[in-house]
């Protein structure tokens, strides 16, 4: 039986960081062909030989090593292996914390992206005190790294407060899930706003990705206040979240369509819950003609 981190020996793998590139490559390649365990496999031999060439250049090649085995923890993670995922997270996150360069942004950034992922395979576990802490961490140092004013760290920001919202939704803790997912719909209504002119195809890429993230924040909220049998405000938030889905199916029919017709299904839902049948089955009959 293989093993999920062979020894360095058994790989007899020298010190070439083209050879350690070349494996990175063919890792990334692998994952986005959906070969997670092959790519899992090499991305770690690329991670072992970065590591190696970090005791002549450390500043070098440390970042590189903690992203492959990141990388790698991903395939692990889409295996739905959590504690073999987490390992390697943990590898990256020993490396980064003992660098030379914690201070340095892209430094910082892959240590919260590590956090964050540690936090999501206990979350996936449903081990909320542990998700928190790691999630906690996360957003400690993604709100440092928004003072530079980067709108990527406000999403980073913002995708932090709807992790940490959803322990507390699975710990029933519904009034302090709102407030954060309140936060994050401020954070994307902001990024979106801050979109008022539209030049550029990477321009109408970003709005297509705020307007995304905002309707599924709005999903949430919604599916919140639906907890705690709140139908008027969770009403509110469904109907916001579909206008945008609305307009996303209308310019991205492949990629939205589906995704609108199955929030139709949860709004068709609320209002069973709310006793109002005909809501119910208008939304049910709009679901079923985007299916066909």
């Amino acid at each position: 039986m293989l093993q999920l981190f062979p020894r360095r020996s058994e790989f007899k793998d020298p010190a070439d960081p083209e050879l350690a590139a070349r494996l990175e490559a063919e890792g990334r390649s692998l994952s986005a062909e959906g070969e997670s365990r092959r790519a899992e496999r090499l991305l770690h031999r690329a991670a072992e030989i970065y590591r190696l060439l970090m005791s002549s250049d450390p500043e070098a090649y440390e970042l590189k090593a903690a992203v492959c085995y990141n990388l790698a923890g991903t395939e692990q993670e889409f295996l739905k292996k959590y504690e073999d995922a987490r390992r390697y997270y943990q590898m990256a996150v020993d490396l980064l914390e003992r660098s030379s360069r914690k201070q340095e942004p892209a430094v910082t950034e892959q240590l919260a992206d590590e956090y964050s992922n540690i936090g999501d395979t206990f979350f996936y576990k449903s081990k909320y005190a542990d998700a928190k802490k790691y999630y906690q961490l996360a957003l400690g140092l993604y709100a440092e790294l928004e003072k530079t004013g980067e709108d990527t760290y406000k999403e980073d920001v913002a995708y932090s407060l709807d992790s940490l919202a959803k322990v507390h939704v699975g710990e029933k803790e519904y009034v302090k899930a709102m407030e954060l997912y309140q936060k994050a719909i401020g954070i994307y209504e902001g990024l979106l706003a801050s979109q008022t002119q539209v030049e550029m195809p990477e321009d109408k890429a970003l709005i297509e990705n705020y307007s995304s993230e905002l309707a599924d924040e709005y999903i949430s909220l919604g599916y919140v206040f639906s907890c705690v049998k709140d139908y008027e405000d969770a009403e509110e938030y469904y109907k916001k979240a579909a206008e945008l889905y609305e307009r996303l199916a209308k310019v991205n029919p492949g990629e939205f369509v589906d995704i609108l017709a199955s929030h139709y299904e949860d709004m068709a839902a609320l209002y069973e819950d709310m006793k109002q049948p005909d809501l119910e089955e208008l939304y049910l009959d709009k679901a079923q003609r985007l299916h066909y």
